[in-house]
């Protein structure tokens, strides 16, 4: 997992490596940190990184 964004709350957001899509893509899943990574439930936040920064674009405008 690569750390991509911090939300300013208590979760962030990663781009998870281990689950790939058709075209090679990571999907982006929030992380907690803090949290033993057994207990994780690693929450799908966007299908990929493209859809993460056209959905924080669209809060921002």
């Amino acid at each position: 997992m690569l750390v991509i964004y911090d939300t300013g709350s208590d979760e962030i957001f990663c781009l998870d490596y281990s689950h790939l899509d058709d075209n090679g893509e990571p999907k982006v899943v929030s992380f907690a940190p803090g949290i033993d990574l057994e207990s994780q439930t690693y929450e799908i936040i966007a299908s990929d990184f493209g859809d993460l920064l056209l959905d924080l674009v669209k809060q921002e405008v």
